[in-house]
């Protein structure tokens, strides 16, 4: 989901069955995936770009820790 998202597709979304700490995982990454496309939605297109360039930055940095 992190992959897909730093690639800009904000359209996925975690769906967990099972009650463990992944669960509590899923939970806060589906609540940014929302958070983010309602951001990016009162945005114009070029700022909508430079927030997705940043947030594909950041992910290719984590990706070199």
């Amino acid at each position: 989901m992190a992959q897909q998202i730093a690639k800009g597709n904000l359209s996925v979304n975690l769906e967990l069955k099972q009650k463990d700490e992944v669960v509590q995982l899923a939970d806060p990454l589906n609540l940014m995936a929302g958070n983010l496309r309602e951001a990016l939605k009162s945005r114009s297109l070029p700022d909508k770009a430079m927030e997705l360039k940043q947030i594909v930055s950041y992910f290719d940095m984590k990706d070199e820790l």
